[in-house]
């Protein structure tokens, strides 16, 4: 009996380790661009360079899934497409200018080398900014809503 005590306790404290381990704060700039403020509402990617978003620094299995998806690769899609310009903008990236947010916020409001944290259709684009949830996790983020939207190609 007390072995099987001790089994369940080293099982619930790799558990509880695995569980902080895989929540992180990510400041790094690999990319050599600037990070973006915090504070700001929009969190965008912890690392452009591998497409680690902030969001899936804690929710691993939503990363995993988003990074198989088209919405992971639209920045780059984008601008192998040949037709690439500022109109396709707030679609390809995370901003304010979406469904949710209607600010300026994200992609348009970040520095030049602060962009690339604001590329790809993200977690934000249809659950809205999440900088208060990522400081707060009692704070709930939208829950997802879809408008159709007609593709506008130039």
């Amino acid at each position: 009996m007390k072995h099987l005590i001790r089994v369940r306790h080293l099982l619930v404290g790799v558990t509880a380790a695995l569980a902080v381990s895989a929540c992180v704060k990510d400041n790094t700039s690999p990319a050599g661009g600037t990070a973006p403020a915090k504070s700001l509402s929009f969190i965008g990617y912890s690392n452009p360079a591998t497409q680690q978003t902030t969001c899936g620094n804690c929710h691993v299995l939503k990363q995993q899934t988003w990074a198989q998806t088209g919405h992971s690769h639209a920045w780059k899609d984008l601008q192998a497409s040949g037709s690439a310009g500022p109109s396709c903008y707030k679609c390809h990236t995370t901003n304010g200018l979406t469904n949710i947010a209607q600010d300026s916020a994200g992609f348009f409001a970040a520095t030049q080398s602060g962009q690339a944290y604001f590329t790809d259709v993200q977690c934000e684009s249809c659950h809205g900014p999440g900088a208060a949830h990522h400081g707060d996790t009692q704070v709930a983020v939208a829950k997802l809503r879809i408008e159709r939207v007609q593709l506008v190609r130039a």
